[in-house]
């Protein structure tokens, strides 16, 4: 069944579904598109990705009550249905006082990311090639490559019985690689992604990062232990993504804790500071690192408009993420969530004199630990602000601004928001991790650009087992 046919029973069904009664009803066809090509030992695996699912998201609110479900119909009278028996099983519930209905605009909406069809830019006769020959090359050197390249496209249409329509279309590619030595154990790993990436493109950030992770398992070898404490640390993007993601799906930043009580942040809004220069935001519009923008909607998953959010800006906390009762009940303004939210960004300014690159940002440190990536980080305090978690595939000690040595990996304990606060040196250069919200989706995380950072007195607290 073609999109549009799909569009159409959507937009029937909430025609029809007048005479049950919602006080809210939105009803959205959804089609996504999915590429995904795995390597394991060197080799594309047989057991591939390359699938389209359809189905139908419902929204329904009645009296204090509401409920969200899918439903796979393939024509009006499956999915009205779906609906009475949501009806029926909406009544049952208890009454919500924190059910808010969305103050959507009215008429039709479009939002259009995607610049081109999705098969011209993604096929197997575009990815394979690539990775077969980074597989080849990777095995030359006696490594192994494992990974995972995935295309995804999401078409949506949406229909309320608000009289509000909003379409999005959008598509997008995330790469992410390990190089390892079997014999020895030493590896390496690193992620790219493209919100659109010509079979050129896609080859450069495939090389990119094979070439960054083959980089780090080949310096791997024969790791020290650094004593505990607390160091000068410089963070890849993609660690500096790791720590900024794990603090917002944590919610840190969410108006409703701060205002409880409930989270570090309480009572602090106006009493931190922070670089001067730096920004960390959630913003409709991207600057990409390898030129031109990327247009976000800004209209959040409930189709609700919003303005973009300036968590951090002029060394304050400024923005919150503001939940639809607690921006009812407070007469504020409900935002993006944290979780669906337009791309992140963090940057220091335009400084000329900031470091180029990561190995400039290295040359410029003295004495410290570099570290590539990390994982497992979790939640340990969330009245101190604390994290954990563990560095892995790439940590050195630096001296004299070079790589001294590879360490074993360590844990760390730290608050997200006092290292942003210890921030003292970005690079221009950027790197793009994740996915953007209306592309589907990630494994990793939402559409991001983000620098290596430096950071002062970060704390490891112990060296792992593994």
């Amino acid at each position: 069944m073609s999109f549009a046919s799909k569009r159409d029973i959507a937009r029937e069904s909430v025609r029809r579904a007048a005479d049950l009664g919602f006080d809210y009803l939105r009803v959205k066809a959804l089609r996504t598109r999915t590429l995904g090509v795995r390597v394991a030992n060197s080799a594309i695996c047989r057991e591939n990705v390359a699938r389209v699912e359809d189905v139908f998201q419902i929204s329904a609110a009645w009296n204090n009550r509401d409920a969200q479900l899918l439903c796979q119909a393939d024509d009006v009278f499956g999915v009205l249905e779906r609906l009475a028996a949501v009806r029926r099983d909406i009544e049952l519930q208890a009454p919500d006082a924190e059910t808010v209905l969305p103050d959507a605009p009215s008429g039709s909406f479009a939002w259009k990311p995607a610049r081109a069809p999705f098969e011209e830019l993604y096929s197997c006769e575009t990815l394979y090639p690539a990775i077969a020959r980074e597989a080849l090359a990777t095995r030359a050197r006696g490594l192994r490559l494992t990974g995972y390249v995935e295309a995804m496209e999401t078409l949506a249409h949406a229909f309320t019985t608000t009289g509000h329509d909003h379409e999005t279309h959008d598509h997008g590619i995330t790469i992410g690689v390990t190089v390892d030595d079997a014999k020895t154990g030493a590896a390496g790993q690193a992620q790219r992604a493209s919100t659109h990436a010509t079979r050129a493109e896609f080859e450069r950030l495939l090389a990119a990062a094979t070439a960054e992770a083959t980089e780090t398992a080949e310096s791997s070898l024969g790791p020290a232990a650094l004593l505990p404490g607390d160091y000068t640390v410089v963070l890849h993007p993609s660690a500096t993504f790791d720590i900024v993601q794990t603090m917002l799906m944590y919610g840190l930043f969410d108006k409703r804790k701060i205002d409880e009580g409930r989270t570090y942040l309480a009572g602090k809004m106006h009493e931190l500071q922070f670089p001067p220069a730096l920004r960390l935001a959630q913003s409709a519009s991207l600057a990409l690192p390898d030129g031109g923008v990327y247009a976000d909607s800004p209209l959040n998953h409930r189709g609700v408009l919003c303005e973009s959010l300036d968590l951090v800006r002029d060394g304050r906390l400024r923005d919150l993420h503001t939940s639809p009762f607690w921006a009812k009940t407070h007469g504020g303004r409900e935002t993006f969530s944290p979780a669906s939210a337009p791309p992140l960004s963090l940057s220091m300014g335009n400084d000329a004199g900031a470091p180029r690159d990561l190995s400039e940002l290295i040359g410029r440190t003295e004495r410290g630990v570099y570290v590539a990536n990390m994982w497992y980080l979790r939640m340990v305090a969330e009245m101190d602000g604390t994290i954990t978690g563990m560095t892995r595939d790439g940590v050195y000690e630096i001296k004299d601004g070079k790589l001294a040595r590879p360490l074993l990996n360590m844990r760390w304990h730290e608050n997200p928001v006092r290292v942003l606060q210890a921030i003292d040196l970005a690079t221009r250069e950027e790197l793009l991790l994740g996915r953007s919200r209306l592309s589907g989706k990630s494994r990793t995380a939402g559409l991001a650009a983000l620098p290596a950072v430096r950071v002062g007195g970060f704390h490891f607290s112990s060296v792992t087992k593994f």
